[in-house]
């Protein structure tokens, strides 16, 4: 027999609600036309015995209802109806009719209704802690704590919360509403008509669980509800019958002579159509989004709205899924004790509606919902808050300190033994060139001189000569030259010309370099303020070509550096103004005084190093060499220009 348990709810109808005696039905011959529909139902019986077998202690309901016209197309249970109470396949009570156990997280669209209607957008945000204790409701004297069934963000949205089925958030929510009144009286209007019988008493006792479906639900109430948010807010009573004939076939009338109001009752905006769009809206994202509950009802191509619940200790599941043109819930339950079913809403309940749903809207072409009558994400979202000021950046770590890059060493002559002196301490031995071979100074290549007294303050100490060329340089720091040549006029009785004043083969180590003037001989014989042979005004290039002519290649070869000054304050006398600078001025000048005996009979006069020159100055080294020269550096613990006058040249930096 197709539709038993639909048959049963038919002659409830028409004996309890119409009026109609059982023997009026049994004997009147009456013509009683229903709304089921046999393929729906054939559908939802398979549906409902291949997720669970007739023997199974659990029950699964099927309920489907037509939205707008309350019209119950089908009722189906894994059992046969039936009153023999040794089969456990037959059961005589109608499970699609009664309330047994809660639907769980179904109602929290009751509480959602309601908020919307008070004017609480879609998009309003409350934040929760899991667990949530109530501010509102009560336990009986303790307060009443609520836990969500997983993880979830703890700030969402309604949207989101729903989709989600977050208890936090709709605890919070009833909270902010004040009092479980609104979502109550929204359900009974929705046409949740279990819920009559106990509606005062939840009002009354104010009770927070009501969000989460704790009330004795049944499944054909719970399909008619979610039918009147898919007719947008209008709500039908359910009925199974459209018409009943007489034997004559006229319509059948009551005991007033009026016809039978076989039809149903209809109720327009129930709940307003802006709420109504709203819902179905969201609701859609409970089977099409990947964070929904209810995805294993999804049915490519058809927009499906739907709602999953599990009730405490999950004794009941049930899932709501509902088109613009069907709208069916499905509970699983134990009808005879409670039991843990192992499982929730989404993966129990919605594979069923799912299965017994798939052949009717394939079928047919897919109806789409009407949109939202409320936006569903705020028009005039507040602006982005600023971001957080990045932190101070810690200072960054000093690097490592690199090894000291050593400046190359200049290269220099090999230091010989130090020339032997007879000159007395006062004086400073200095060497002439007498011959152009590379003999050592025992040998005779050098002659000792002793021109100038030494002012050392009793600390004077000959100085060490070393054979080689000698580059009048200063430096700004050590190792770092910097050549001062100056150009001298011809010593007198001298026929060679110009020359440079670089001594050959003479490198002088000084402790401390005293400012010497040059001598009055000095001063007459650089007069001219150039070289003897040359106009004051000729030019530096005709200059260059004049030395250069005059200069052997053999001492362009040799006269590079080699000029080494040890800058020392130990030869300074105490309280000299030398004493209390950072380091010794070093200024080399020559004059055209010669020496007595620095050179043979006839040869050019020797040039001596103690003397400032007014002639052009070069930056680079010497060029050439006059055959005889001696290199004299003295030190002096007295005033600057005291042992002679003259102009002085420049110190180094």
């Amino acid at each position: 027999m197709v539709g038993a348990f639909f048959c049963d709810y038919l002659q409830r109808h028409l004996t309890g609600t119409l009026g109609l005696t059982q023997t009026q039905l049994e004997e009147g011959g009456l013509i009683i036309r229903t709304t089921l529909r046999p393929d729906l139902q054939l559908a939802a019986d398979q549906a409902v015995t291949a997720s669970l077998a007739l023997e199974d202690p659990l029950a699964g309901m099927f309920t489907a209802v037509e939205p707008g016209t309350g019209k119950v197309l089908a009722m189906s249970v894994n059992r046969r109806f039936g009153y023999d109470a040794a089969d456990p396949t037959q059961e005589s009570v109608n499970l699609n009719l009664v309330a047994s156990q809660g639907a769980g997280s179904t109602y929290k669209v009751f509480v959602a209704a309601a908020a919307l209607e008070r004017g609480i957008p879609p998009w309003h945000t409350i934040t929760t802690s899991d667990p949530y204790v109530s501010r509102v409701y009560k336990n009986g004297r303790d307060p009443y704590v609520v836990h969500n069934a997983g993880r979830y963000p703890p700030r969402l949205d309604m949207t989101e919360a729903l989709i989600r089925s977050s208890n936090t958030y709709f605890v919070a929510l009833e909270d902010q509403l004040g009092s479980v009144e609104g979502p109550v009286r929204t359900a009974q209007r929705m046409g949740l008509f279990s819920l009559d019988p106990v509606a005062d008493q939840v009002i009354g006792e104010n009770r927070g669980s009501f969000t989460l479906g704790a009330e004795a639900t049944s499944p054909l109430a719970l399909a008619n509800a979610y039918a009147t948010l898919a007719a947008s807010g209008t709500h039908c009573t359910p009925t199974p019958v459209t018409e009943i004939l007489d034997r004559s076939g006229a319509p059948l009338t009551g005991p007033d002579g009026a016809p039978l109001p076989v039809g149903s009752t209809c109720t327009p905006e129930a709940v307003r159509p802006d709420v109504a769009t709203t819902l179905n809206q969201i609701l859609v994202g409970d089977t099409a989004l990947p964070i929904g509950t209810g995805t294993r009802a999804a049915i490519p191509g058809h927009p499906i709205a739907g709602k999953t619940g599990t009730s405490q200790n999950r004794y009941s599941v049930a899932f709501v899924g509902y088109t613009p043109q069907y709208a069916a819930s499905v509970m699983v339950l134990n009808p005879k004790r409670n039991e843990d079913l192992g499982g929730y809403g989404g993966r129990l309940a919605a594979p069923i509606w799912r299965a017994a749903m798939l052949p009717i809207l394939s079928a047919q072409a897919p109806v789409p919902f009407p949109p939202p009558g409320i936006p569903l994400e705020d028009p005039t979202p507040p602006p982005p808050p600023r971001p957080a000021p990045p932190p101070p950046r810690e200072p960054a770590p000093p690097p490592p300190a690199s090894p000291r890059r050593r400046r190359p060493r200049r290269r220099t002559l090999p230091r010989t033994s130090r020339a032997p002196s007879s000159c007395p301490p006062s004086r400073i031995p200095s060497t002439t060139r007498t011959s152009r071979s590379a003999d050592p100074p025992s040998a005779g290549g050098h002659q000792l001189r002793c021109p100038l007294p030494q002012h050392h303050g009793g600390r004077g100490r000959p100085l060490e000569v070393t054979s080689g060329i000698t580059e009048a340089s200063a430096t700004r720091r050590p190792a770092t030259p910097r050549t001062r040549s100056h150009w001298s006029t011809t010593a007198p009785g001298s026929s060679s010309g110009p020359m440079r004043a670089v001594p050959a083969r003479c490198t002088a180590v000084v402790r401390c370099v005293r400012t010497q003037r040059s001598s009055s001989a000095s001063r007459s014989s650089t007069a001219g303020g150039g070289p003897p042979g040359t106009t004051r005004g000729a030019s530096a290039p005709a200059r260059r070509r004049a030395t250069a002519s005059r200069t052997p290649s053999r001492i362009l070869r040799r006269s590079l550096s080699s000029v080494r000054y040890r800058y020392s304050r130990r030869g300074c006398s105490r309280g000299s103004p030398e004493a209390s600078e950072s380091r010794p001025r070093l200024s080399a000048h020559w004059s055209a005084t010669p020496i007595a005996g620095s050179s043979p009979a006839g040869a050019a006069p020797v040039i001596a190093l103690n003397g400032a020159s007014q002639g052009r100055s070069s930056r680079s080294p010497g060029r050439a060499a006059p055959a005889d020269v001696a290199c004299r550096t003295p030190c002096s613990g007295g005033r600057p220009g005291s042992s002679g006058t003259g102009r002085t040249g420049r110190k180094p930096t």
